[in-house]
């Protein structure tokens, strides 16, 4: 047993793994300051992915909105350095772009509008989709109803229901399951807000499953 750990030990080394993890630990144990710990982070990436190759952009991308700055870096060290997730580095400056981009929208109206649009089109569709897959025999008959609740909750919301209002019908209404009901309401709501974003008819961004 001793000679066969001792023989994989030896494959693990002369493979070059050994080498790696060992220059790898040598980069991080020799790293002292926020930037060179930056940039051992940054140098020691996985690949795969793509990885590697995309970081390049998206770094440039985040140092044109918000830069890397002591506290930006005092981040990145805090949550990644120590973490097991090769990952954590791609995906700080990720969520970092992002924070700054839903910054930004909220900042302005028209483009806050149009996220918010989006994001009821997909919550509608994603909703719509899942009642399709879990009533494949009936699903004509969960068709129209969805319609039809749809183009109601759009005239509710231009008559003066409110959301609250149309979430508590639905959520009062008899004879349905709760998960139906649940889907039911979702629907319901999101095709209230599609209203107020100024789409009269929710069904016509109800995309075809087929």
């Amino acid at each position: 047993m001793k000679i066969i750990a001792k023989a994989l030990f030896l494959c693990f080394f002369l493979s070059g793994c050994g080498t790696t993890a060992y220059q790898k630990s040598s980069d991080f144990s020799s790293a002292y300051t926020l930037q060179q710990k930056r940039d051992v982070l940054i140098k020691w990436l996985p690949s795969y992915n793509g990885m590697q190759k995309n970081f390049p952009k998206i770094r440039n991308e985040l140092i044109e909105s918000v830069g890397e700055d002591n506290a930006f870096l005092n981040g990145l060290v805090l949550e990644c350095y120590n973490n097991r997730n090769d990952e954590c580095v791609y995906h700080y400056y990720i969520n970092a772009i992002d924070e700054y981009n839903d910054k930004k929208c909220e900042e302005n109206p028209s483009c806050l509008k149009e996220r918010n649009l989006n994001e009821a089109i997909n919550k509608l569709n994603s909703t719509y989709y899942l009642v399709m897959a879990r009533n494949q025999y009936h699903q004509s008959e969960f068709d129209l109803i969805i319609r039809e609740l749809c183009k109601s909750a759009g005239i509710g919301q231009r008559g003066g229901i409110s959301l609250m209002q149309i979430e508590n019908d639905v959520n009062q209404a008899s004879g349905l399951s709760p998960e139906v009901r649940g889907q039911f309401r979702d629907i319901a709501m999101e095709c209230w807000k599609l209203s107020s974003y100024g789409i009269n008819d929710g069904t016509t961004k109800i995309k075809n499953i087929y």
